[in-house]
């Protein structure tokens, strides 16, 4: 009887603490809202790597460059990627050339100037000696920027 009569007064008692806090201890405060609007990154390619004409079998490696210019918020800091290698497809069939690639900025982070742009070289080299057909090759490589 004692644990049935301990239980009914225990219940009694936090019932009777909800009914007492009623709003009587309510606080506010503020929250601070914040937003810094960016400007959408965008890279779009400005000089293409364009190696010319090159003899097959050539004895020494092909260099070319191209440029990509990255454009978004002024100030800003970006990491720019580029593959390591891009393969390029010649006009006959199983005609490929594989391009070894490096970035002049690699890897870390860049700073876009006060006009929001900046440019990214994307060089490029193959060993003539190791391509087995003539005729004209293309291809294409996927530069990537984002934000950090």
């Amino acid at each position: 009887m004692k644990k049935t009569i301990l239980g009914l007064f225990l219940g009694m008692s936090v019932m009777g603490m909800a009914a007492t806090n009623t709003g009587d201890n309510e606080v506010s405060d503020n929250l601070e809202i914040k937003a810094n609007l960016i400007a959408t990154i965008t890279i779009e390619q400005t000089k293409p790597m364009d190696f010319g004409d090159v003899p097959v079998g050539r004895e020494s490696i092909a260099y070319a460059s191209g440029t990509m210019l990255v454009t978004g918020s002024a100030g800003s800091n970006i990491t720019v990627t580029v593959p390591e290698s891009a393969t390029i497809q010649g006009d006959r069939k199983n005609a490929t050339i594989e391009i070894d690639l490096t970035q002049t900025h690699s890897g870390g982070t860049q700073t876009l100037n006060r006009n929001g742009h900046f440019a990214q070289t994307v060089s490029g080299h193959f060993d003539p000696k190791i391509v087995k057909y003539a005729g004209k090759y293309a291809g294409t490589v996927t530069v990537s920027a984002r934000y950090n």
